[in-house]
């Protein structure tokens, strides 16, 4: 059996849409030599420098970074008490403890410069990989050209 796929990569690294406060980027589409293909983007939610400080805030209270913690003790990677070793990631981290900087060098300017730096200080990426459904409603459409490519990498 030959296992010879070819895969066709079109990068894009364009802005498409807004749902919500989530910003949808396309990365790129693919398409397989057996006509398997799809879209693939970044999902990234801008973050004001105050918005940023509650986020970090409320790590304390976070059930993610009591699970972080716990792994990193079951790991032997800490013997600090929950509240020793979240203010030593806070340290470690600075502000943005908690957040994901997945595809914040590439989409966060675009953002800015849609948005203002005043409302974009940071970025959390809250989702990714094939995130596209045809059928999804936008609040905002900024790129209707390439929505109908992505539409049709997805449905064909």
């Amino acid at each position: 059996m030959n296992n010879t796929q070819k895969r066709q990569e079109t990068p894009y690294n364009k802005l498409i849409g807004r749902i919500g406060d989530e910003y949808y980027f396309l990365d790129y589409t693919f398409e397989h030599s057996d006509n398997f293909k799809g879209a693939t983007g970044s999902v990234l939610t801008p973050l004001t420098e105050e918005e940023c400080q509650e986020r970090n805030d409320q790590a304390s209270e976070d059930s993610e970074m009591v699970e972080f913690w716990k792994q990193a003790v079951e790991a032997d990677r800490t013997t600090d008490s929950f509240q020793d070793w979240l203010e030593m990631v806070k340290e470690e981290e600075g502000e943005e403890a908690g957040l994901d900087d997945s595809y914040r060098a590439e989409y966060m300017p675009i953002l800015q410069e849609l948005l203002g730096e005043d409302e974009v200080y940071t970025t959390d990426c809250t989702g990714g990989g094939r995130c596209f459904n045809p059928k999804m409603e936008w609040d905002e459409l900024y790129n209707p050209e390439l929505w109908e490519i992505i539409k049709k990498a997805e449905t064909e």
